[in-house]
């Protein structure tokens, strides 16, 4: 029998057990001289025992007794729950934050190898982050031998008219091997059909499409200009901002030697193998300066910088996110300690509560049995309250943060995140509240 089905025929047992008590006295009354039968209590409890209900009902009688002991000082009870669930939910918010942006590797092949490509100005220290000229970019492809591949993003909005509707969205023109250097395959199709491809972001697929398996080769217009659906890219992939729904195909030619282009590009390149980033660097600065030499008038004071993908899309964030992650972590070890004073302190409070338990013969593991249980409900409560509490800064700290904070990842509530911050509140509710069993005992 399950001990659910004893818990559930808990009555139907005891009245078993006190007839067949009853039976085996009236048996034994009829001997000339029986012998002694012993107490009745203790032979009920040690067939309880038996029955293995004896730990469900201890259990039961203790989260009883400590929930008397929270409505006789609730404000106790009141002021650790709210402090911990503060600390963890304040824990889970940014550090959620954090691991999406800057802990976790960028969905793409070897992210470590990507480095973004910037246009730098020595005379102006602020703008060390400056989009690229078409043409320098073309010279950099040709004249550099540390990169595998190298591609460009053009970013901006354009008219997309298909399924009898129209819409203005993001769009990133980017050329046809710009998939394959980031390792990206796409859901359906290919990187590539026609002369006039385009790819589609998934929600795009689903939003305006509902999904249709044969997409790959519908006509669809953009800015007015007909173009093919090549490919569906998968759930979530995005380079850089996750509004950005469609991926036309841009050729850039070389332009007059008198016009390099504006800057206007963001370039990316995948690192050959065995090239560090300093090497990289190294061999583009010197590239950069032949370009200034050639072409003064366009490129005086203009070099290039490197930078890893995963900086570049968190750079914004970046020391702000630190400075919070640190922030929070203070915060949390504060809530802890909080915690740890107020059952210290209740400490002294019950020792003579504890003392005599003691003497009426409650051995240390039965008071430490109690004060584990008031211990483990309080960090339950707590760790419940900060969940919901995380849950819900998490929305508020997406809401007015940034766009950047939310267009370079999915930021979404980080379980193992929240199960740290539970555990450590768990771990010094339990610590300290068993504290009073081993002074009373």
């Amino acid at each position: 029998m399950s001990w659910w089905l004893k818990v559930r025929r808990r009555r139907t047992l005891d009245k078993d057990l006190a007839e067949e008590l009853a039976f085996h006295k009236d048996m034994r009354s009829n001997d000339a001289a029986p012998p002694p039968f012993g107490n009745d209590t203790v032979i009920r409890e040690r067939v309880r025992e038996l029955w293995s209900l004896g730990w469900v009902e201890s259990a039961f009688h203790d989260a009883v007794f400590a929930v008397r002991g929270w409505r006789r000082n609730p404000a106790f009870a009141a002021t650790i729950i709210a402090s911990l669930a503060l600390g963890i939910g304040a824990v889970i918010a940014i550090f959620s934050a954090a691991d999406a942006l800057l802990f976790r590797p960028l969905p793409f092949r070897e992210p470590g190898k990507l480095v973004m490509i910037w246009e730098a100005n020595r005379a102006a220290p602020e703008n060390q982050r400056n989009p690229v000229s078409p043409d320098n970019f073309l010279d950099w492809k040709l004249r550099n031998t540390v990169f595998e591949d190298m591609a460009y993003v053009d970013e901006g909005r354009s008219v997309f008219s298909a399924a009898g509707r129209s819409e203005e969205l993001r769009v990133q023109r980017v050329p046809p091997n710009f998939f394959a250097l980031l390792g990206a395959r796409p859901l359906l199709g290919a990187a590539v059909t026609d002369a006039s491809p385009v790819v589609i972001s998934y929600r795009l697929w689903q939003n305006w499409f509902g999904g249709d398996p044969g997409i790959v080769g519908r006509k669809v217009e953009l800015d007015s200009f007909p173009q093919t659906v090549s490919a569906v890219m998968p759930p979530g992939f995005a380079f850089g901002d996750r509004n950005v729904d469609l991926w036309p195909f841009l050729q850039i030619q070389p332009s007059a030697r008198n016009d390099r282009g504006a800057r206007t590009m963001r370039a990316v390149a995948r690192l050959k193998p065995g090239v560090s980033l300093a090497r990289a660097q190294e061999q583009m600065y010197a590239v950069a300066g032949q370009l200034a030499a050639e072409d003064p008038r366009f490129n005086k004071n203009w070099t290039v910088r490197l930078e890893s993908l995963q900086d570049a899309f968190t750079h914004p964030v970046k020391t702000s996110l630190l400075i919070l992650l640190a922030a929070v972590s203070l915060l949390l070890l504060v809530a802890c300690a909080n915690a740890a004073n107020l059952l210290l302190g209740r400490c002294s409070a019950r020792r003579a509560e504890m003392a005599m338990r003691a003497a009426l013969g409650a051995g240390r593991w039965r008071l430490t049995r109690q004060l584990l249980c008031e211990s483990l409900l309080i960090a339950v409560a707590a760790g419940a309250a900060g969940l919901v509490s995380g849950r819900y800064a998490l929305t508020a700290l997406i809401a007015i943060a940034p766009n950047v904070l939310t267009q370079t990842a999915d930021v979404s509530m980080n379980w193992r995140i929240a199960l740290f911050a539970v555990a450590l509140s768990a771990v010094t509710g339990i610590l300290f509240g068993l504290a009073p069993s081993w002074i009373g005992a």
